[in-house]
């Protein structure tokens, strides 16, 4: 937006966004599998194609939520190591505790 004092990265679930998921997956309990894409002009510090990526929260909110911390991780130059390293140790959230059945 011409609005935005400060850098704009979209994000979503569609292609065109700068950072998006696709293939996504929920593993039930075990939580949730992307894979993060960044398009080739997005500028994010990352090369363009996708990177596997899992989080323990659930449901499909949770990469909504997740993909900005992505963007950041990347503006920052972090690796898509210590990014997948960050969202595991985010753990499964505070409102929703999964608990196996009997």
């Amino acid at each position: 937006s011409s609005k935005a004092k400060g850098r704009v990265v979209t994000f979503g679930l569609s292609d065109d966004n700068m950072l998006w998921a696709d293939s996504v997956e929920s593993l039930g309990l075990e939580g949730m599998r992307f894979v993060a894409r960044v398009a080739t002009s997005a500028g994010l510090g990352a090369d363009a194609g996708g990177r596997p990526m899992r989080l323990l929260a659930l449901g499909h909110h949770a990469v909504m939520s997740a993909l900005p911390a992505v963007a950041v991780g990347l503006l920052e130059g972090l690796s898509w190591e210590e990014i997948q390293r960050g969202l595991l140790a985010q753990g499964r959230g505070l409102r929703l505790l999964p608990k196996r059945g009997r």
